[in-house]
């Protein structure tokens, strides 16, 4: 086997390692990104869970002062009830869109790490059929190389017989 052929083999099993070794390091490096964003996420909601909870605070407590009977407090703890009742239907809406954000992030992480473990199994399959190649070529290679000593050896051996026939006959000619 040439050994050109050989090590243009090797050539293009090293590039495409190489190029699966950045798809690799690329998928990591999304994962890394979409791993930090669900953390992110994860405390935002968090916060709003509290903010949440807050607001119910605020509003029990505006109803209980409503309740002792002020007459200006009961039209202001109502409109106080109404602002807080749409600052948690914001609160809420905010908390469903990151959720739903959150969802997105989850799957696209997993959807990340399923692309890479697949490069990863599909680059170690071509790394091991490469390899078994070139150890097939390897193996075919030296097989020649001895066989081509071989027949040197052989022919070195029948070099100096008729070296030696060529000398014995031309002493017996003088």
């Amino acid at each position: 086997v040439p050994t050109v052929a050989r090590e243009a083999a090797l050539d293009q099993a090293r590039q495409t390692i190489q190029a699966h070794t950045a798809t690799v390091e690329r998928l990591t490096q999304r994962e890394a990104k979409l791993t930090s964003e669900l953390a992110e996420a994860t405390a935002t909601g968090n916060a709003l869970e509290h903010r949440v909870a807050e607001i119910e605070a605020a509003l029990v407590a505006a109803n209980a002062r409503a309740s002792y009977g002020q007459p200006d407090a009961g039209e202001q703890a109502v409109k106080r009830q109404a602002q807080l009742h749409a600052q948690l239907e914001q609160e809420v809406e905010k908390r469903r869109n990151l959720e739903q954000e959150l969802a997105r992030a989850q799957t696209a992480l997993d959807n990340a790490e399923k692309q890479r473990s697949s490069v990863m199994t599909a680059a170690t399959e071509l790394w091991t059929e490469r390899q078994a190649r070139l150890d097939a070529q390897l193996a075919t290679a030296a097989d020649a190389r001895n066989t081509l000593d071989r027949e040197a050896r052989e022919l070195e051996a029948a070099l100096a017989q008729a070296r030696q026939t060529i000398q014995a006959d031309s002493a017996t000619v003088e």
